[in-house]
């Protein structure tokens, strides 16, 4: 990896400053007690041109068909990892299989199945995977509450279930540590959506270490959660999000977790028992104003929707007083790489095309930004790959893995 050496950029670029308590440091929405230990503020990119990496635009992997044999075709491709032998293993949650394959893109074997039996998974569950530093796979099994473990040859070990939080409802995993130990994301009010019509539903969720046993061992962060509105229109009622309100973030490395709540690019770094080590600040891509995009995406929005009825809703829910915000969301999604660094998705409106990632190091400074294949949906990042999803236009799901060069 190439890197500036000049110090004079670096200071320029970067300002770190010890909080000393000062709650301004501390991200919208997080608890109380949390104070960040320094911030790591960054004006402008570190990368030189010539140092930047970059993303391949042809894939060096492309595994799924629209007609074939059945191991080749993806319904619901909602996760995947490589292994150390260049293994892929993708979940595919249309059939509720893991499925192996080779580095050559050729299938090995499928585990799981539909059901309720020991490393089987529901109709609806996700199927999130990631690994530990002991070598196995664990696979969230949402429809069940319930994880299934698997080594990462695909042999079934053990079934941890989920203990119900303070909100009475299991909490969703999105990630694990290295230690084995599971992140999730829990509802102290259950998640109900409830409310008189044209109230803006403002809830709260918690960010949460799993231990092994499945119950809930320490609450990392406590933030708002994306508002929504109480529709009604006739006797139906329904409750859709409120258009770029930021929705909160969470990407889990082997001993640290990342936590984006509010909209600007700003995350903070969090340990495993939920103390704020760092924040990391930087200024990416200008933000829309709301104002003036509003029209095209109410257009848009309803354009896309094909059900009569459906459209009416929200034609009734775009006309209401809404609460939006003054400007769009700065990030949409955060990854922590297999070398822990943090890439942070920069938010795009649903008329734009590129798909950009600012990437930081891990002492929080901000390198430069990394452009990626459009379509694609991101699952992992290795040291010298990207791996993800690819649909084209007709829907056909393909798993895709691009070289990535880190000069």
């Amino acid at each position: 990896m190439m890197m500036p050496s000049a110090a004079a950029a670096l200071a320029c670029s970067l300002a770190i400053l010890a909080a000393c308590g000062d709650r301004s440091d501390a991200m919208p929405g997080t608890g109380s007690g949390d104070v960040a230990a320094v911030t790591v503020e960054s004006d402008a990119a570190l990368w030189t041109e010539d140092a930047a990496w970059r993303v391949d635009t042809v894939p060096a992997l492309a595994v799924g068909l629209q007609n074939g044999p059945e191991d080749y075709q993806f319904y619901r491709l909602t996760d995947a990892l490589r292994l150390e032998d260049g293994t892929l293993v993708a979940s595919n949650a249309g059939s509720g299989e893991l499925r192996f394959y080779g580095a050559d893109g050729r299938f090995i074997k499928a585990v799981g199945g539909r059901g309720g039996g020991p490393g089987e998974f529901a109709e609806f569950s996700g199927l999130r995977s990631c690994r530990t530093a002991d070598g196995r796979l664990l696979v969230d099994d949402t429809g069940q509450d319930r994880v299934n473990a698997f080594t990462t040859s695909g042999e079934y070990l053990a079934t941890i279930r989920l203990g119900p939080t303070g909100g009475g409802r299991p909490p969703q995993v999105v990630g694990c540590l290295a230690d084995g130990r599971l992140v999730g994301i829990s509802w102290p009010d259950g998640g109900v959506l409830r409310g008189e019509a044209g109230t803006v539903i403002r809830g709260q969720l918690d960010y949460v270490v799993i231990d092994t046993a499945g119950q809930v061992a320490a609450t990392l962060a406590h933030v708002a959660s994306q508002p929504r509105y109480v529709n009604q229109v006739g006797n139906i009622t329904h409750y859709p999000f409120i258009p770029f309100a930021p929705e909160p973030a969470i990407a889990v490395g082997s001993n640290r977790v990342y936590v984006l709540s509010g909209g600007a690019a700003r995350v903070e770094q969090r340990d495993p028992a939920g103390s704020v080590l760092a924040v990391f600040a930087w200024h990416g891509a200008p933000r829309a104003r709301v104002a003036a995009v509003w029209d095209r995406y109410v257009k848009e929005s309803l354009a896309e929707i094909g059900d009569d009825e459906y459209r009416r809703r929200y034609a009734r829910f775009y006309a209401q007083a809404l609460p939006l915000p003054d400007s769009t969301p700065a990030v949409q999604a955060l990854l922590v790489d297999a070398a822990g660094y943090l890439w942070a998705e920069r938010y795009r409106l649903p008329w734009d095309h590129e798909n950009r990632w600012d990437v930081l190091d891990p002492e929080g400074r901000w390198l430069g930004t990394v452009a990626l294949p459009g379509p694609l949906t991101v699952f992992e990042i290795g040291t010298d790959y990207v791996l993800g999803r690819h649909a084209d236009d007709l829907g056909v799901e393909r798993l895709v893995r691009y070289r990535l060069d880190r000069h």
